[in-house]
């Protein structure tokens, strides 16, 4: 790719939200129902499957989490082929300054 921008950044963000809330949704859920079903487990009246059917809806929060976080890196793999074979926005070079490039510019505003 070289030097530049990006050629799809929104594609960039889409990767990075998705994988957050993945990540987000899937800690959440196993915290929760791992405190749930250890409390679920010191209790020695309660039998062992009940700690178990206890954590279903948490485990089905975790299959979410991994949905996103897969689809974040579904997302990262389009961006990634659409880079390699240089898909997205043609640029012919660098962006135009006029006469002389960025050190005439720089002269002329006296910051050089």
């Amino acid at each position: 790719m070289g030097r530049g921008k990006w050629p799809y950044p929104w594609l960039i963000s889409l990767h990075f939200w998705l994988v957050v809330a993945g990540f987000a949704v899937y800690f959440l859920a196993l915290t929760i129902g791992g405190w749930l079903q250890g409390l679920a487990l010191l209790d020695a009246s309660r039998p062992f499957m009940e700690s178990v059917t206890l954590t279903i809806p948490y485990l089905e929060a975790c299959s979410l989490g991994g949905a996103l976080m897969t689809l974040g890196h579904l997302v990262f793999a389009l961006h990634f082929f659409l880079m390699g074979w240089r898909f997205g926005p043609r640029r012919l070079g660098a962006a135009p300054l006029g006469a002389g490039g960025f050190r005439a510019k720089a002269a002329a505003e006296g910051t050089l």
